[in-house]
């Protein structure tokens, strides 16, 4: 893992979808490059996010067996946004902005992220 990356952390809650998987559909890839820490537990996967206004280069953190609740606790106790894959209630068919949810939603804010090591790309290119 390469120090000063900003990470993101991809867990999953369900025991037949594996956050390694999860990370896999981020990326759009099924052979992800992988950096595995020593025990196994946690995955480094690098991701390069790019787009018309700005690149950064990230790494997507993933670890399994987080259950649900302790996942939205610690998200709305540190100001973080939690994307689920499989919502309780689906969006009403007549609703003209349905809210993005599952992987596309996780790649909506990502691009939209501020990450530290940003870089802004010229508005002329």
């Amino acid at each position: 893992m390469a120090v000063g990356v900003p990470c993101m952390l991809v867990t999953s809650c369900s025991s037949t979808f594996s956050a390694d998987r999860l990370v896999q559909h981020i990326l759009g890839t099924e052979d992800a490059v992988v950096e595995v820490t020593a025990n196994d537990a946690v995955r480094f996967d690098p991701w390069t996010i790019d787009n018309k206004y700005c690149s950064a280069d990230i790494n997507l953190v993933s670890e399994n067996g987080v259950n649900r609740q302790k996942a939205q606790e610690w998200c709305i106790k540190h100001g973080f946004e939690l994307v689920e894959l499989r919502l309780e209630e689906l969006p009403e068919e007549d609703d003209d902005f349905p809210e993005s949810t599952g992987v596309k939603r996780i790649v909506q804010t990502s691009n939209a992220n501020v990450w530290s090591n940003v870089v802004m790309k010229n508005e002329r290119n």
